[in-house]
């Protein structure tokens, strides 16, 4: 509110400011409500997920290795496996 009566109040007196305060405050009560969604029905499909993760996969060994090489260089006193 202070912000809006810096804005739109700047040359009024205090009872044009006190009318724009009330005007501003009357709007902002009125405003709508978000409207909110709820699903009701189960979803058609289970969604599972796997047990088994690869943590590294063979394809990015040399990925991961270049990096660790490029590391050492850089932070050469982290402890890089």
């Amino acid at each position: 509110m202070t912000q809006y009566l810096r804005l739109h109040a700047r040359d009024c007196d205090f009872a044009a400011t006190v009318l724009k305060a009330r005007q501003y405050a009357d709007a902002a009560e009125f405003t709508r409500p978000k409207k909110s969604i709820r699903i009701l029905k189960k979803p058609t499909q289970e969604i599972r997920v796997e047990d088994e993760v690869e943590e590294n996969p063979a394809y990015l060994q040399p990925l991961i290795e270049g990096i660790r090489d490029v590391m050492r260089v850089y932070f050469p006193l982290l402890n890089l496996a």
